[in-house]
């Protein structure tokens, strides 16, 4: 095996590109350098490897990071870094030192006029990086300039202990870290600072949908894509980071007497003795007082009204464990498991109210008798993603809307005929889909791409990029109604059709279920109506208090 064989089991061939020519750029930070790399015909200038913070080890472990600081010589940007910790993992190069960025810009740069830019938030599917430049050369050719971007995951990112003065949300502040970074060095690159469009999938693109509606990050960017995510549904994510916070800091046995204390122990321990602890523990963002003072349809009042790509599939994050469960449990799931799962996970949510509250589940997801097992998984799988995806994104999309914000919803309704054997019951697009034909990433089992799916990826690329450039969607093949209004929405697929009312069954169903006196959804005590009216208080009061102060001390 040749040396660019071996690292591309590391890297990509951006590590194995054949310098053309090194590209010196100026910024307020230093000299960097870059390298020209190629796909074909195609060639692309390549920044690999640009820190944006000051390096993380374990005496800073779980702060915040800070700025990076000036460098004298020039920084050789032509190797990608190791990736951020989240999980044991087998493959790929790993390092507390990981916040990095990755610039590519198209070969030839007019400085006169600056290109729109799409900051690519990392995941935790193609956690390792290994298809970033895949994507570049799909994207950077539309004279585009990409950003890919390294910040903390799993509970190097979001653990959360009350009890200590410890910063929350480290990943997010990492990802705003970098946002204020490129605010510095983008023109220099030849990007335009005020057209940046964040993007993510997954986790991704929950903090991408964070950053629109947070005070910390809105005024940094200008429109977002996000592929199946939404801060909305933070109910979940905060009661299971919480949770598994707990259980970790427990099962460490650091003793939370003091923050130096606790911090002391954390820091003695290796990355190896933390993450053999999380198992499959998630972790994300939760509501704190500075990055996400208040919740997603609080917030939103006041962040600035920012276009949006979103994305929806058939079937979201549980599809990854759905997909990797023996094939008995397809063939025999049955009325019990899904009465059990709603008994053991839904119903102790709404406390005193939960028989009832159980009754009208069961009535909207098991709505006849004498169902068959493929119906019952269908409904089971529809409630999980009803609950984590749907709903989340439906009423975000009605929330920013409502503030004039231009939005697009996609949903895939496609899924490749090489993707499921003959005899799969359960067929649609999953869970990392839109990677799959964005950046060739294979959230399971790669396929073989058909006529049907280079059609499809096709599309695909030509309306992401068509959005970043415009805040439009819409390509020659067709046109893209916004979401606003009409709740129109685009089914991809070969021949792309416009419909309506996704959400519509899905949303009316569990607003109403927050008459129990529980929104699962948001994690709150308070139903909908209720929230959007306490947010429209909150901000009364500011104002009032705001009036009283100019009234009285000036």
């Amino acid at each position: 095996m040749g040396l660019c064989s071996l690292l591309n089991l590391f890297f990509t061939v951006s590590s194995c590109a054949q310098p053309i020519s090194v590209n010196t750029i100026q910024t307020k930070y230093g000299e960097i350098n870059g390298l020209d790399i190629s796909l074909g015909r195609t060639l692309i200038k390549a920044y690999e490897g640009i820190p944006y913070a000051q390096p993380i080890n374990s005496s800073t472990r779980f702060q915040k990071s800070e700025m990076v600081l000036p460098w004298d010589n020039v920084l050789e940007a032509n190797t990608r870094k190791p990736t951020c910790y989240e999980r044991l993992l087998s493959d790929g190069i790993y390092s507390e030192d990981c916040l990095y960025l990755d610039i590519y810009t198209p070969p030839e740069i007019d400085n006169s006029t600056l290109l729109p830019v799409v900051v690519y938030l990392s995941n935790e599917l193609d956690n390792t990086g290994m298809n970033d430049n895949t994507l570049a050369f799909r994207i950077v050719p539309q004279n585009i300039i990409l950003v890919a971007v390294q910040y903390r995951k799993g509970p190097f990112g979001f653990l959360h202990v009350p009890e200590l003065d410890l910063p929350s949300n480290v990943g997010l502040w990492d990802s705003n870290l970098a946002l204020l970074f490129l605010q510095d060095v983008l023109s220099a690159f030849g990007g335009d600072p005020n057209r940046i469009t964040l993007m993510g999938q997954g986790l991704a693109a929950t903090l991408t949908s964070a950053h629109a509606v947070s005070p910390q990050s809105s005024h940094l960017i200008s429109q977002t894509i996000q592929m199946s995510g939404s801060i909305w549904g933070i109910g979940t994510s905060q009661i299971a980071t919480k949770a598994n916070s707990r259980e970790l800091i427990t099962s460490l046995n650091c003793p939370i007497v003091d923050d130096q204390e606790f911090l002391e122990c954390l820091r003695n321990l290796t990355v190896e003795e933390i993450l053999s602890e999380t198992g499959n523990m998630t972790f994300g963002p939760i509501i704190d007082e500075e990055f996400l003072p208040a919740y997603p349809q609080i917030l939103v009042e006041e962040a600035k009204p920012i276009p949006s790509l979103i994305t929806v599939t058939t079937y979201g994050y549980q599809s990854r464990e759905l997909f990797a469960a023996s094939p008995s449990f397809f063939y025999d799931f049955n009325k019990e498991n899904l009465i059990d799962y709603v008994r053991d996970q839904i119903s102790p949510k709404y406390e005193n109210e939960f028989p009832r509250a159980e009754k009208e589940i069961f009535k909207q997801y098991i709505p006849f008798k004498n169902m068959t097992s493929t119906q019952l998984l269908s409904q089971f799988v529809k409630l999980i993603e009803d609950i984590s995806s749907f709903v989340p994104t439906a009423r975000e999309l009605e929330h920013r809307t409502k503030r004039s914000a231009e939005c697009f919803l996609m949903f895939w309704d496609y899924s490749s005929p090489n993707q499921f054997p003959s005899n799969f019951s359960l067929k649609g697009s999953y869970y990392g889909q839109e990677l799959a034909y964005l950046s060739d990433y294979f959230a399971f089992s790669p396929f073989n791409f058909s006529e049907d799916d280079l059609t499809v990826r096709r599309l695909f690329v030509d309306s992401l990029t068509h959005f970043i450039r415009t805040g439009d969607p819409s390509t020659a093949d067709f046109k893209w109604s916004s979401y606003n209004g009409n709740q129109t929405y685009l089914k991809m697929k070969p021949n792309p059709e416009i419909d309506e009312d996704l959400f519509e069954t899905s949303l009316s169903f569990w607003n109403h279920m927050s008459k129990f006196g529980k929104d699962i959804i948001s994690g709150t005590n308070t139903d909908v109506e209720n929230m959007e009216s306490s947010a429209s208080n909150f901000y009364c009061s500011l104002a009032f208090l705001i009036f009283l102060n100019i009234l009285f001390f000036h």
